[in-house]
């Protein structure tokens, strides 16, 4: 993200998931600031590429996005049909993008709304399935109520509530989905 699109070679912001992180990306040579998420840094567990993620020689900055930006991925996700594919730390990355990008650039430029849309449908016809890896197939007799949109708390991080926030966001969006089909 370059505030304003200036015309220096190096991003001012960067922000990313886990890969370049256990690739030895060097994100010096990218960004003057590199920003992740909370969630991101705890995917990190392996030995060698926590002391590499130590050494880096430029510093990481933990952020956490906005809820507004937060419920603007979780319904743009919804509408494309993405939510069953997205994990909770790639959200948080998604709207912290889109978080910096609205703070620095505005979102004149930002698609408000998917260009196709599809209709997810409740389910994959078979109920027995319950763990599928890599989607989130919701239990039926999950009772949802009224939860925040916040990924982050003023509290330590804690990257287990984290999870279980985004989740319960999850289960927030799939009922709206249910209830509009």
């Amino acid at each position: 993200i370059n505030a304003e699109y200036g015309g220096s070679s190096l991003l001012d912001y960067l922000v990313i998931d886990t890969g370049p992180l256990i690739r030895n990306i060097k994100l010096e040579r990218l960004a003057e600031k590199v920003v992740t998420t909370s969630g991101v840094v705890a995917e990190v567990r392996d030995a060698f590429t926590r002391q590499k993620l130590e050494m880096l020689p430029m510093e990481i900055e933990e952020r956490c996005p906005s809820d507004e930006s937060v419920q603007f991925v979780l319904n743009f996700a919804k509408k494309t049909g993405d939510i069953r594919s997205l994990s909770k730390t790639d959200m948080a990355v998604v709207a912290l993008t889109y978080d910096l990008e609205s703070k620095l650039n505005g979102i004149e430029h930002l698609r408000r709304e998917p260009v196709g849309t599809i209709k997810v449908n409740e389910g994959f016809g078979d109920d027995r399935i319950t763990n599928l890896a890599g989607f989130y197939v919701p239990k039926k007799s999950d009772v949802v109520s009224s939860r925040s949109t916040s990924l982050c708390s003023s509290a330590p991080q804690n990257t287990e509530n984290d999870n279980s926030e985004i989740e319960n966001k999850e289960e927030d969006v799939e009922d709206d989905v249910v209830e509009e089909a």
